[in-house]
C-alpha cells in the first residue's frame, strides 16, 4: 500500500515521478533492455506496490526473461487488484503451457474466458493445453472456437491441422493446413505440414486392398482366424492387449463425440439454412447460393469425420478378431 503523505503537493509530484519512471521502464522493454526495466519498476513498486500498470510490466519483462514464475507472481498481483483483468488469466494459462503445467493452464484459460466468452487468444491458448494433456477432442473443440472469433487466426489453423494429423484425419488437416498458408503466405510450419500430411493421405489411399471389391470383409476375417496359429498369450501380451483396446476405445469415444458435434452444430443447421432457402419463391437461387458453401463443407467436415471413426472402430474389431483367433 502507499504510505501517508503530509499534503496534496507531495502525492501528485509523486504520483509525476511515478509516470515517468513507468514511461522510462516502457521505453526499455521497448528497446530489448529487459534487467533495466526490471529495476526501473522494482523502484516504482517499492512507493506504490498497488501500481496495476508496473505489476502488468514486470510480468512481461520477466516471461522475456524466461522468468516464468515470478511472472506468474506479478500476473497474480495484477488480478488481486483487479479481478476483472481477464487478459491476466489468459497469460497465466500461456505461461502454464510454456512450462508444461496444462492442468494448471486449464485451470487459468477456463477463468478467463469466463470473463469474456470472445477471446479468441484464451480458446487458442486451451487448445494448447488440451493437445499438452493429450485431448485431442477438446483441443479440436478449443481451436475450432479460437477460429470462429477470428477466423484469419493462422496459427489455430496449423495447430488445429497438427490435431487432426495426429488423429488420422489427414483430410481435415489438409484443409486447415492450405487456410493457414492464404491467411499467412510462406507459413514455411504450414507449408511442411501440408506435404506431408499429403503424403500422409496418399499413402492411406495405397494401403487400401486392390480385393477389397472381390473379397468381402467377412471372408477375410474368417481366413485370417483360420491361418492364426492359436497359441496361449503371455502376461505382458495381455497387457499390451488391454492397452490397445483402451487406446482405440479413447480414440473412438473421442471421435464419436466430434460426429455428433458435425451433426449438430454444422450439417444440421447448414441443412435447415438450404430448406429455408428453397422456400423463399424468387429469391431461392441467391440465397441457395449462398448457403451452399456452408453444406458443402459441412457435409466434407462430416464424411472425413465419419471416415476416421469407421477407421478406428475397424481396427478394432480386427484386433479383437486376432486376439480371439489366438486364443
Amino acid at each position: 500500500m502507499r504510505r501517508a503523505y503530509s499534503d496534496w503537493a507531495e502525492l501528485m509530484t509523486e504520483l509525476t515521478d511515478i509516470d515517468a519512471l513507468v514511461e522510462e521502464a516502457r521505453d526499455c522493454l521497448r528497446t530489448g533492455k529487459g534487467a533495466k526495466a526490471v529495476e526501473l519498476l522494482q523502484q516504482i513498486v517499492e512507493t506504490d506496490a498497488d501500481c496495476l500498470k508496473a505489476h502488468e510490466m514486470l510480468a512481461a519483462a520477466h516471461y522475456r526473461g524466461n522468468e516464468f514464475e515470478k511472472a506468474i507472481e506479478h500476473f497474480q498481483v495484477v488480478l488481486r487488484l483487479d479481478p476483472r483483468k481477464k487478459q491476466a488469466d489468459i497469460n497465466i494459462g500461456a505461461i502454464y503451457n510454456r512450462m508444461g503445467r496444462f492442468n494448471d493452464s486449464v485451470n487459468a484459460l477456463r477463468r478467463g474466458i469466463q470473463k469474456d466468452r470472445k477471446c479468441a487468444d484464451g480458446f487458442y491458448n486451451l487448445g494448447l493445453a488440451y493437445r499438452g494433456l493429450n485431448q485431442l477432442s477438446m483441443a479440436v473443440s478449443a481451436y475450432r472456437e479460437a477460429i470462429r472469433l477470428e477466423p484469419e487466426m493462422a496459427e489455430a489453423h496449423l495447430n488445429l491441422a497438427n490435431v487432426f494429423v495426429e488423429m488420422g484425419n489427414h483430410q481435415q488437416a489438409i484443409l486447415h493446413y492450405k487456410k493457414a498458408i492464404d491467411f499467412r503466405p510462406g507459413f514455411v510450419r504450414a507449408e511442411r505440414g501440408l506435404i506431408q500430411a499429403e503424403m500422409a493421405r496418399d499413402r492411406a489411399k495405397d494401403a487400401i486392398s486392390p480385393f477389397g471389391r472381390l473379397v468381402s470383409e467377412e471372408q477375410l476375417a474368417a481366413a485370417a482366424i483360420e491361418k492364426a496359429p492359436t497359441r496361449e498369450m503371455s502376461d505382458q501380451e495381455r497387457l499390451d492387449d488391454r492397452h490397445a483396446v483402451r487406446q482405440l476405445s479413447v480414440d473412438i469415444t473421442a471421435d464419436s463425440a466430434l460426429l455428433l458435434k458435425c451433426l449438430q452444430k454444422e450439417l444440421e443447421p447448414s441443412l435447415m439454412a438450404l430448406a429455408r432457402a428453397a422456400a423463399q419463391g424468387d429469391d431461392s437461387p441467391t440465397l441457395l447460393g449462398n448457403c451452399l458453401p456452408d453444406f458443402q463443407s459441412a457435409l466434407l467436415n462430416y464424411n472425413d469425420l465419419r471416415t476416421t471413426l469407421k477407421r478406428k472402430i475397424d481396427q478394432l474389431r480386427s484386433h479383437e478378431t486376432f486376439v480371439a483367433g489366438e486364443e
